[in-house]
């Protein structure tokens, strides 16, 4: 220590020195582990306010001045052992000169600092001081590693800092008179480079940065400015983890821990010592830490926001930022990276109504591009941006759809040109979003199945054109909507259950799991419930080459159907409950056959109004005969069907007209089908047919859409089984209709007891009959003689007896002659086995007679036979109908008794219809 003390001063009442020179000082530094520093009252306490004032007024006032004051070469120890683990840190090479220091009032020195840490760092400060008033100017510097942060924090962090170096450098000015303090920074740049921050408990990277600079050009106080040129970077790399509860360790990993829990107590404190520990906050702790540090932050910064400082940002200009996001949320890790190669916001002055100018490209997952221009407002909160994105591959939100469904998106790209205008000043934030978008080569497949059945859906591109969306009014307006090439494929396995049975999950909450997958999704659905009711309106919506596949493999051989070309256009799509959109597509099934629907419905209340025509022209019923084989028992050979249908609802009630004309159809090979109808379809086909072969059948349906039963496809079947019920309920009806013969009794011809002469008035109702057949040339008409012992046993019995008496035949009631009642009579009583009474008339002679002979049953089929035969011939010969259409069945000896007339001693037999 040298002290060079001039004396003739001290005769004024001034100490000064010429020279004061200190070399190679040393001064530790302690922080016990009970808080307290070793430099603790060192010094006398100071006199109490009362004594100064005595002091001051029996003493004179002393001046101290140095001409020049040198330290060289000092060392300052530092020592914290209120950590868990003690940190220490040295600073040597401590230089410092001052010039011309003085204590008098309004004078000024010159001052020179320069110091080194063991660790490397260097500390330069120069400028002058003055103490009465205290002001000062100068410059300061600060070159040196980062590391000694994390290692001073160690026991509170969960990160360190593996290297990094810092440089600081500012011209400034500080003053503090009359209790008023002032500073000014200008010419200000912090600069941090080779920044690279770890995780303490694996040493796995977080945060990379080549570069970081932050340019002040004023800093003032007083007047509460601060003026920052630039903030730039290069090469930053930030890594995010999202775990199982969908927290981001990012925020969480620059938490200090609780600092209770990681410093060391002193043995006389009244609560006993806290646990050393340095395990991490458990997460559920972390988010409440986040959430009270959130809430904290919030405060303050409305605390600042109630001062007037004036902040503004000249530009920031970000180069070459890259985020690299771990999802281990999933059963199956997700990377995705976010690169940020260019970034520029310039002229922000935060309490400005003057706009600040952003740029930025974003490109993530190295494959979607995104560019954002506009202007940001931060004094009213608001922002104008347009924003272009390119190529935002669907497939990055796979995990949240597979969270709820076994739908797998195998490819499909978003695109959007979106100007964004928003407006956070408000409780509620104000949106408003216009622009267009689309989706290309969009492909969904179910993750359940295999091969061509996983195929759902795809599409070659959806185009939005001119959107528009009002947030809290929760409006969206659509100009367009353009929908290229869709493809649905359905298909049924052999059990009819389809593809798209089961996507959803089971037993998942699809409200939870969005809100555990995508807090984003989740937050903007919080939004909407606080907006309007959600309203949209689509102006147009196109359809062009839309196409399905229908694969039914529950029938054999596999039903396959396609529709395709289908192209329209829907008008005025809109959740408005008294909008009408009106509907008009045209399409092919199966290449060939032409398919239109047009109509009018509410969309989103069809049950209260729908008005909707369809119409199938030229589709050929061979391609149906899957389904023919399985419910009807037959193929179907030839024919083609027309359908025209108008359906109409109204308050929930459907009213339904189905025109349907079938041409040429007819059934080839049978098939085998336990499935297969009992009704004779064919019967009814044929029956159905007009004499061009052409079947027009009108049927109309009705229901009620709110009753749970309902079914339409059950309506349409019932529908179709009423019409062939009640057709070959009355198939001779239907045939006299075809002539204009309206007898009820087409069916069955009159014969007399023992009888196969056909009677006269039977004959006209043959004639029609064959005229009918004529017609219906694919049908079969059976007849199934029958002779009967109730009818005509008593008949053939006297024809027998009159043939052995020589008598003209006669039948019983026709009255005989006196010479053949004496005949009669005669052999009567000839008969050894008569009746002893004496006086027998006629009549009884005769009964009893004729149920003394026994008619045989072969004589009742020949008589069966031949009215069978006698039936056959006459149509064959009065109409010309071919006989291969007029089969004779076996004749029978009983019939119904419904079809025996007693009292006239008349017979019905009955014929029946049949398809060929």
């Amino acid at each position: 220590l040298l002290v060079d003390l001039d004396i003739f001063p001290l005769i004024n009442n001034e100490v000064s020195f010429s020279e004061i020179a200190v070399t190679h000082p040393s001064v530790l530094i302690k922080v016990f582990s009970d808080g307290k520093f070793n430099l603790d009252h060192l010094l006398k306490e100071e006199p109490t306010p009362q004594e100064n004032i005595s002091q001051e007024k029996n003493s004179n006032k002393w001046v101290i001045s140095v001409d020049k004051f040198k330290l060289i070469n000092g060392n300052v120890s530092f020592e914290d052992q209120t950590l868990s683990t003690p940190f220490k840190q040295h600073y040597k090479d401590i230089n410092i000169s001052l010039d011309h220091f003085s204590t008098k009032p309004d004078t000024h020195s010159n001052h020179l600092m320069k110091a080194t840490t063991a660790r490397g760092t260097i500390i330069e400060w120069q400028g002058d001081i003055g103490l009465f008033p205290l002001t000062s100017k100068g410059e300061l510097t600060i070159k040196g590693g980062l590391k000694v942060i994390s290692d001073y924090l160690q026991d509170q962090a969960l990160v360190k800092i593996d290297k990094g170096r810092v440089v600081l450098s500012s011209k400034y000015r500080f003053s503090h008179i009359d209790d008023t303090p002032s500073l000014q920074l200008s010419n200000t740049h912090l600069a941090i480079n080779d920044l690279s921050v770890i995780k303490a408990e694996d040493n796995k990277p977080v945060i990379d940065i080549k570069m970081f600079s932050i340019f002040l050009d004023e800093f003032d106080l007083v007047r509460k400015t601060i003026k920052i040129d630039s903030v730039k970077s290069s090469n930053i790399t930030l890594i995010a983890t999202k775990d199982k509860l969908s927290h981001f360790d990012i925020a969480e990993l620059f938490q200090l821990q609780d600092l209770e829990k990681n410093t060391k107590t002193t043995k006389n404190m009244d609560s006993p010592p806290a646990k050393l520990t340095t395990q991490s906050t458990p997460l559920k702790d972390k988010a409440k830490v986040s959430t009270l540090t959130s809430n904290s932050s919030q405060q303050s910064n409305s605390q600042q926001s109630t001062s007037q400082w004036q902040v503004s940002v000249n530009e920031v200009l970000p180069i070459d930022t890259l985020i690299n996001l771990i999802d281990t949320s999933q059963d199956t890790t997700i990377n995705r990276s976010i690169y940020v190669p260019e970034f520029s916001l310039t002229g922000i002055k935060l309490k400005s109504n003057e706009p600040a100018q952003l740029t930025a490209k974003v490109v993530y997952d190295k494959l979607t591009n995104i560019d954002i221009k506009g202007t940001v407002i931060s004094k009213q909160k608001k922002a104008d941006l347009a924003i272009s994105a390119q190529n935002i591959q669907l497939s990055n939100f796979q995990h949240i759809i597979s969270s709820i469904t076994h739908v797998a998106i195998q490819k499909g790209a978003f695109s959007s040109q979106l100007n964004l205008m928003l407006d956070l000043s408000q409780p509620i934030p104000q949106i408003k979003a216009t622009g267009n978008a689309h989706i290309n080569q969009l492909e969904l497949v179910n993750s359940k199945l295999s091969g061509d059945k996983a195929t759902l859906f795809n599409l070659n591109a959806i185009e939005v054109d001119d959107f528009s969306f009002l947030y809290p009014e929760n409006n969206l307006k659509i100009n367009t909507i353009h929908i290229k090439e869709p493809y649905f494929n359905f298909e049924l396995d052999k059990t009819a259950a389809s593809n798209f049975n089961h996507l959803l999950k089971d037993a998942v909450n699809v409200k939870s799991t969005i809100k555990a997958q995508a807090p984003v999704i989740n937050q903007v659905m919080e939004y909407e419930k606080k907006g309007d009711h959600f309203q949209f309106t689509v102006e147009r919506i196109s359809l062009s080459d839309a196409h399905l596949d229908f694969k039914d493999q529950s029938v054999t051989p596999t039903f396959k159907m396609n529709l395709n070309e289908l192209n329209g256009r829907i008008k005025k799509l809109s959740s408005e409950p008294e909008e009408i959109a009106d509907i008009k597509l045209k399409g092919r099934v199966n290449k060939f056959t032409p398919i239109s629907i047009a109509g009018t419905l509410k969309p989103f209340h069809y049950k209260n109004f729908t008005d909707i025509k369809v119409n199938i022209k030229d589709m050929s019923l061979p391609e149906l005969s899957s389904y023919s084989g399985k419910y009807v028992g037959s193929k179907i050979a030839k024919g083609v069907m027309h359908v025209k249908q108008h359906h109409k609802i109204k308050k929930s009630k459907l009213s339904s007209s189905n025109n349907i004309v079938i041409e040429n159809m007819a059934f080839g090979e049978s098939v085998d089908s336990k499935d297969a109808t009992s009704l004779p379809v064919g019967l009814a086909v044929s029956l159905l047919k007009d004499g061009d072969g052409v079947i027009t059948v009108d049927l109309p349906m009705s229901g009620d859409l709110d009753n749970p039963n309902f079914r339409y496809g059950s309506l349409i079947l019932g529908a179709f089984g009423s019409i062939i019920t009640s057709t070959v309920k009355s198939p001779f009806n239907i045939l006299g209709s075809l002539i204009g013969f309206n007898s009820k009794d087409l069916h069955y011809v009159t014969f007399n007891a023992n009888s196969s002469d056909l009677i006269e008035n039977q004959q006209t109702k043959l004639d029609a009959l064959g005229k009918a057949l004529l017609l219906k040339p694919d049908f079969v008409l059976k007849i199934q003689g029958v002779g009967s012992s109730a009818i005509d046993s008593n008949e053939i019995a006297y024809e027998k007896i009159l043939t052995q008496l020589g008598i003209p035949t006669k039948t019983l009631d026709k009255n005989l002659s006196k010479d053949e009642q004496t005949i009669l009579m005669a052999h009567y009583n000839s008969l050894p086995n008569k009746p002893a009474n004496s006086n027998v008339s006629l009549e009884e002679a005769i009964d009893f007679m004729v149920k003394e002979i026994v008619i045989d049953k072969s004589t009742l089929i020949t008589l069966g036979q031949q009215r069978a035969v006698a039936i056959q011939q006459y149509i064959i010969n009065s109409t010309k109908v071919d006989k291969a259409n007029i089969i004779l069945l076996k004749s029978l000896t009983e019939t119904d008794k419904k079809n025996l007339n007693t009292e006239h001693e008349q017979i019905k037999i009955i014929m029946s219809l049949h398809a060929k």
